[in-house]
């Protein structure tokens, strides 16, 4: 018999759906903070062309 200390790696899911058209984009990350929600909605924008002079929807 042995000790063991369970160790798991995990990862999170942020979606997000476009609900006229049902598209959906996933983001994996590593953790849930403040500092992930900021860059996965910066890429967000990024990926679907939000910018200051154009909005969402």
């Amino acid at each position: 018999m042995a000790i063991v200390q369970h160790r798991y790696q995990w990862l999170y899911v942020y979606g997000f759906v476009q609900p006229k058209t049902g598209k959906t984009l996933w983001y994996l990350i590593p953790r849930v903070n403040t500092e992930w929600l900021n860059l996965v909605s910066k890429k967000f924008a990024e990926d679907v062309g939000i910018s200051p002079k154009k909005k969402c929807c």
